[in-house]
């Protein structure tokens, strides 16, 4: 059984934490002895720690001597916000929720779970019920649980569609890159694939609050998003736009096996039709821009191929591989 350590010990620790001297072992002996002085104590306990004022002067000394040490105005202020950060749950009796979340992770870890798909759709459930449709060539990383009372947090490359179960007081996180997309229980799709210019986020049913990282590290104002609606962040301009009267059936329309293209460019529509059946699709350079304007429902490659062809008046070749479309443009 883990013994709480004396206040001699506890100040010892606390105080290489401080100045990012201690071992991961001396620091894991920090938190477990947190923990466990937060679970079993709602007030000081003076047998185990001595004297209340006591330990709370010598700990201000041991922290104010740190502080000395470090000169300038940038240097000092993360050191300050520590040292307050110590005495806050020192003198309120160890309840520093604040610290709770790093605190936890060092004694009760979770496991990182990764799911990723080439060329197909897989349909995945996560501890909390929440339902995800991964496209193919995509990756999460999610928690194999989900904390009471913490945010649910995950992380997407790729396209994956969402019904979040709703749980109170427990929002929904996904972060895609500089884009963070919260939520507490609704349907939406996020797209973001590495090798596109834009991320987009578009709402099914529910509403969906999408914020970019600044380049501090905070977070800018939210945009809102509700059913028919799309959020699209650009990656060179670092800007957020809001798109309305969406169709957002068509846009999960892929969890179905199915392609909506509504004006989308040829470039476009053979990134997807690659990530889908891991072949290799080449055109002529004129056709890149051209838009696309066809439904398709579980058709063969082959079919969907020539059909984009005779649109531009051109045809497909099968090459080794994959496809070549060529044709006369479509001005």
């Amino acid at each position: 059984m883990y013994m709480i350590m004396n206040d001699q010990r506890f100040k010892e620790l606390a105080a290489k934490c401080l100045d990012n001297t201690a071992s991961i072992e001396e620091e894991r002996e920090f938190m477990k002895a947190y923990m466990l002085l937060q679970n079993r104590h709602n007030s000081w306990d003076e047998q185990l720690m001595g004297n209340e004022e006591v330990f709370k002067k010598d700990m201000y000394r041991e922290i104010a001597s740190k502080i000395d040490r470090h000169s300038g105005y940038r240097r000092l202020m993360p050191l300050m916000k520590i040292a307050a950060s110590i005495l806050l749950f020192i003198s309120i009796g160890f309840t520093a929720w604040h610290f709770k979340g790093n605190i936890l992770n060092y004694v009760d870890p979770i496991n990182q779970m990764t799911a990723s798909t080439v060329g197909d759709i897989k349909i995945m459930q996560l501890a909390d019920g929440t339902k995800v449709w991964l496209n193919s060539e995509s990756k999460l990383t999610y928690p194999d649980k989900f904390r009471d009372g913490f945010n649910r947090e995950i992380s997407l490359v790729g396209e994956a569609y969402f019904e979040v179960v709703h749980i109170k007081d427990q929002p929904f996180i996904i972060h895609t890159g500089k884009v963070n997309t919260t939520v507490l229980g609704t349907t939406f799709d996020i797209k973001a694939y590495k090798q596109e210019q834009n991320i987009e986020i578009t709402v099914a049913t529910g509403k969906v609050g999408v914020t970019q990282e600044s380049n501090t590290g905070q977070g800018n104002k939210a945009v809102f998003v509700t059913p028919n609606q799309r959020v699209v962040y650009n990656k060179v301009t670092n800007a957020l736009s809001k798109d309305n009267n969406i169709m957002a059936n068509k846009t999960i329309s892929w969890t179905d096996g199915k392609f909506n293209f509504n004006g989308e460019t040829l470039a476009n529509v053979v990134l997807i039709l690659q990530r889908r059946y891991t072949i290799k699709i080449a055109y002529d350079k004129n056709l890149a821009k051209c838009p696309v304007f066809a439904d398709f429902s579980n058709e063969p490659i082959d079919k969907i191929v020539k059909i984009l062809a005779l649109s531009f008046r051109g045809k497909a070749t099968q090459q080794p591989g994959g496809f070549y479309i060529n044709g006369k443009g479509c001005k």
